[in-house]
């Protein structure tokens, strides 16, 4: 076969999967040299992982063999990712021979979480499970090895929206920065989520007396948890694993004629 001519040759080749052209490099020099050829492998690299840019090395057959056993033995799930981004990170799971299961359980190893507050998130921290922004998927292709976890670390508030109410400016602020330095964002207003469209996910008060009425009814109509600033203190302090549920203010459904929208105050 390598005695063909080099055009027939790499239009063999370029019909072989990955496994076939590794078999083949095995055969003879020769063989080894044009089956071993980047350009190849560099095809049969982005086959799988189409934004691989090869800044940390070039493409080969030893390079692809480590990743698509980089997560053997591995089985990940995911919390709060929109479908296109679950879809994506269990597409890039299994290209690097790892499993997939939508539920976290006692074999999951490692949870892909696009916030940090989710009961999901908050089972994996306490069961020492890795909780890892996606990514580290991303890392794990790149550098073709298997990254910290703790260098994508999912901060306390990450995918969290807070707002105040019944809070002085000065307070306010104070909030806004805590929630910032904990992963989260703050937005002034309280505002209903939709499709696209993240809305609040916690409004912070010191009791639901001092909310504003407009932005109380909203919550409550839009099902948004009211809950004590203390929670704030507590991940501070106590580190992810603290439920917001503890500190929440408010849980009866009050009927209101709001649309959804915003709401101020």
């Amino acid at each position: 076969m390598a005695s063909l001519p080099s055009d027939m040759l790499a239009a063999i080749l370029e019909r072989c999967s990955p496994r076939e052209g590794a078999r083949l490099m095995r055969v003879s020099w020769g063989m080894r040299a044009a089956a071993g050829d980047a350009a190849l492998w560099r095809r049969h690299c982005l086959d799988l992982w189409p934004e691989d840019d090869f800044a940390s090395g070039p493409p080969s057959p030893g390079r692809y063999g480590v990743r698509v056993n980089l997560l053997r033995g591995c089985t990940l799930c995911s919390t709060r990712l929109d479908r296109s981004r679950r879809d994506s990170a269990r597409a890039l799971v299994l290209s690097l021979g790892g499993e997939w299961d939508d539920s976290l359980t006692t074999g999951t190893t490692h949870l892909v979480c696009g916030a940090g507050y989710t009961p999901k998130a908050i089972r994996a921290h306490r069961a020492r499970i890795p909780a890892v922004t996606p990514d580290w998927l991303t890392a794990c292709v790149r550098e073709a090895k298997r990254p910290c976890p703790a260098a994508f670390r999912v901060p306390p508030l990450a995918g969290a929206t807070l707002t105040t109410s019944g809070l002085s400016p000065a307070d306010r602020e104070a909030v806004r920065r805590r929630v910032v330095a904990l992963g989260g964002s703050f937005d002034c207003a309280l505002r209903a989520s939709g499709p696209g469209r993240p809305g609040t996910t916690h409004l912070l008060a010191l009791s639901a007396r001092l909310c504003g009425p407009d932005k109380l009814r909203a919550a409550l109509r839009w099902a948004i948890p009211v809950v004590h600033p203390r929670w704030l203190e507590a991940l501070e302090g106590g580190g992810p694993c603290v439920e917001p549920d503890r500190f929440r203010l408010l849980s009866t459904w009050l009927p209101t004629s709001l649309s959804t929208g915003t709401a101020s105050g």
